[in-house]
């Protein structure tokens, strides 16, 4: 089924820890026989791969306990980027604890990248500028897959990217873009994903006079004011962001 579906060798084989030995084992076994390459287990497929289990809130997930999670629903709640990069938190080889708190740091990662990418928005690239994976993070994926580690490295370069000279910032948002382009993830422009000036459900207009009438308590130093306009901004689904010379804004909702 397999060598009618994909050819011979195909690239990657999978599954769970669990079926290492014996079903591998025979299957390697019985595939290598039948096509007499019984010292050449590469010439069914190239790698085989062993996953970790998914466990949620600790617990296995399985049917009996009614914890299955599946991605058609997780979508409605959460953004695939999200869910992918949860997914991507663990090294493949152990388990993956799906809790709420995996999905939060997930989100809190991807809004770093993307307020990084936001920082670049001034670094122009061409249409067809070749966009090339930094050399540390494509080491680090070529030690089989270590995901986590990845993602720190992807964290240590957005870190360079906020004190990096100028020539060196062009650099690095190629860098992002890259990985983001082979994870899956980056794919939005950062006003998009972070809802600067997006006003689905919200009146711009009341949020300008809000952030002004902030802006003068400042200037009055009435600073009680300012933090109870912020509060009312923010039970508005509404987050400021103070910058040298303007306020922005972006939807949080």
């Amino acid at each position: 089924m397999s060598e009618k579906t994909l050819g011979l060798p195909f690239d990657i084989h999978s599954g769970g820890m669990d079926l290492t030995f014996p079903h591998h084992e025979n299957e390697i076994a019985q595939s290598c026989m039948a096509h007499n390459k019984m010292d050449e287990p590469r010439s069914f497929a190239k790698y085989w791969v062993h996953n970790g289990f998914v466990i949620v809130d600790g617990e296995k997930m399985s049917k009996s306990l009614g914890n299955i999670r599946l991605v058609h629903e997780l979508i409605k709640d959460y953004r695939g980027e999200v869910i992918r990069l949860a997914l991507l938190s663990a090294h493949y080889r152990q388990p993956l604890n799906w809790t709420t708190a995996t999905i939060e740091q997930s989100m809190k990662t991807l809004n770093r990248l993307y307020r990084s990418l936001k920082e670049l928005d001034d670094i122009n690239l061409e249409e067809d500028e070749v966009l090339k994976l930094p050399s540390q993070i494509l080491e680090i994926l070529c030690d089989d897959l270590n995901t986590p580690k990845m993602l720190a490295a992807l964290n240590a370069l957005v870190d360079q990217a906020f004190k990096a000279e100028l020539s060196e910032k062009k650099e690095i948002k190629k860098g992002l873009l890259a990985t983001g382009s082979l994870l899956g993830i980056l794919q939005e422009k950062p006003d998009v994903w972070l809802g600067y000036g997006q006003t689905q459900n919200i009146n711009s207009q009341t949020v300008e006079k809000l952030i002004n009438e902030r802006k003068e308590a400042r200037g009055n130093r009435d600073f009680k004011r300012a933090d109870s306009i912020r509060k009312e901004l923010k039970d508005m689904g509404i987050e400021i962001e103070d910058k040298k010379d303007k306020t922005i804004w972006r939807n949080i909702k």
